[in-house]
């Protein structure tokens, strides 16, 4: 964990916003977890989590973000739309640090900007509530499944959204499915909106 923590901050000179993301959250999760362990951190960590890489990371992100409040694959807002899956990549990112500082005992550093966090959620919350249509594939109902657990997270989504996905986790007349995955997403959606019958069922069904 350490290793990765010191690899992903060497790759400050990507441009791949999945990269900042993951320079964001990482350190200070590592961090938690060896918090929580009652161990103390390695100095890759503690260079990982330095507030200069974090502060870095969050402006990079903020300067990435698209007019309409989603994010693309890449740090230039003016190349590419923005798409859910990146989108709901920054804002798990910007969950994941913020809970692991509390989790480690401090406050959130540095904080989100709220306006910023505002419009990413309601770019997500608009995409995530479009219909999957006939043709949609695994890869999109599980990524559908991911971004209604990061909206969970936020409480921005609710039960009603969330189970209807559960159709599903069972493959429908033109074969699409949940992969195990989607269904491991949708379980921790589930199980964040207060609904732990279905997730517990849906669980079952992954260790089958």
């Amino acid at each position: 964990l350490a290793d990765t923590a010191r690899d992903l901050t060497a790759s400050a000179g990507d441009d791949s916003v999945g990269t900042w993301a993951a320079i964001l959250s990482a350190g200070p999760s590592v961090a938690s977890a060896y918090s929580r362990a009652g161990l103390e951190s390695p100095d890759a960590v503690s260079a990982a989590t330095s507030g200069v890489e974090r502060s870095v990371a969050l402006q990079e992100l903020y300067a990435a973000q698209h007019e309409d409040g989603g994010w693309g694959a890449n740090l230039d807002p003016t190349q590419g739309e923005s798409d859910p899956a990146n989108t709901a990549t920054v804002l798990l990112a910007m969950k994941r640090q913020s809970q692991a500082w509390v989790e480690a005992g401090g406050e959130p550093q540095p904080a989100i900007d709220p306006s910023v966090l505002g419009q990413a959620l309601n770019y997500l919350e608009w995409q995530a509530a479009q219909p999957l249509d006939g043709q949609a594939g695994t890869a999109q109902i599980d990524e559908r499944a991911r971004e209604l657990y990061v909206l969970s997270l936020y409480d921005v989504a609710g039960v009603d959204t969330v189970r209807p996905l559960l159709a599903y986790a069972v493959s429908q007349p033109g074969g699409q499915a949940l992969s195990q995955t989607g269904q491991a997403w949708l379980a921790l959606a589930l199980n964040q909106v207060g609904d732990p019958a279905d997730m517990l069922a849906l669980s079952e069904r992954l260790l089958q």
